[in-house]
This record gives C-alpha cells, structure tokens and sequence, in this order.
C-alpha cells in the first residue's frame, strides 16, 4: 500500500505530521474509528485490484466496503464482488473540492408516505 506523504497532509485535514511515512489505510481506519468509538475498523495493506482477483472470498468478511480513488476497471471488480455476497459498496471520488458519493446496495425500497394523488 501507499505511505503518508506531504501531499496527504493538504488533501486530507485529519491527517497530521505525525503521520508522514505510515502507511495510508492504517492512519484512515484509526482516524475514522476516534470519530466513533463504537466502531471497530480494519485495514488491509494490499492493492484492492490484486485482492479481486487473487483473494475474493476475503471480500465476504466485510459487512460494508468503502473505496476511494478507484479506477473505474478496479473498481467494476470490487462492485461485482460485493453484489454477489450482498454486501454495500460505498464508492468516493473527490477531485479538489468537488466530487461523489456513490452507494451500491442489493435493493433500497423508498416509501412514499404523502403521495401526490389524494383520494377523494
């Protein structure tokens, strides 16, 4: 996986100095558990491309999956595999102060509770 670099520390304002030269997934998962205690985190230090294909039933022990900055092919895989074991896929993609959250689930069922036809 990726280390901490100076780049990170503008691109990402929870990362600190103390971080330089960590590695990435590490210094996320401990940051995003201290946002709420009652979560457990883990982290994996390999390329999600090569876990795809060499490793995929290491997918079905996750119960959500969150990817950032995936290429589209990479990230095409990644999909497939949590649809095929019900597990939701959040994808972010952020490009400067712009970009994306995408959600994948199974299904999603939206109720209705004021519709526009009112009975008579």
């Amino acid at each position: 996986g990726h280390h901490v670099g100076p780049s990170d520390l503008g691109n990402n304002f929870f990362v600190t100095h103390e971080a330089l030269g960590k590695p990435r997934a590490q210094v996320a998962c401990q940051l995003l558990q201290e946002l709420n205690e009652t979560v457990q985190g883990t982290y994996i230090e390999e390329d999600p491309v090569l876990l795809a294909d060499n490793k995929p039933d290491l997918y079905k022990a996750f119960t959500l999956i969150i990817a950032t900055q995936m290429p589209e092919a990479a990230l095409r895989k990644v999909a497939i595999l949590c649809s095929e074991n019900n597990i939701p896929l959040v994808v972010v993609r952020s490009y400067g102060e712009v970009g994306y959250v995408r959600i994948q689930v199974k299904e999603h069922t939206i109720l209705e509770l004021k519709p526009d036809n009112r009975p008579d």
